[in-house]
């Protein structure tokens, strides 16, 4: 199958998509331009897509609501929007007490 129909779905954990979109020349921007050259489709759901919002809007990125706006739409319109199970799957422990859904 040629690459520009291979479009692998991926989940990308809200933090390498928020360093990808924020730190333009940082080590996560290839990240950014495999979604955008078609190269995965991120898979989004309406948390992880509130969370994105979410952190995006954290004072420490000193974030306009305009560039808020422009990073999520160098990101959101690439991505496909997946539904979780009323009961979602079981998962291993997350260590980390904000990545819970």
């Amino acid at each position: 199958m040629p690459r520009s129909q291979y479009n692998p779905r991926v989940v990308i954990d809200t933090n390498l998509v928020l360093s990808a979109l924020v730190f333009v020349l940082g080590r996560l921007s290839p990240l950014r331009l495999a979604w955008q050259g078609s190269l995965c489709k991120p898979l989004i759901s309406s948390v992880t897509a509130a969370e994105l919002i979410r952190v995006l809007a954290y004072p420490k990125f000193k974030l306009s609501a305009v560039e808020q706006q422009e990073l999520l739409a160098d990101y959101l319109p690439y991505c496909a929007t997946v539904r979780m199970p009323t009961k979602p799957p079981a998962v291993p422990e997350c260590r980390d007490t904000l990545d819970l859904p």
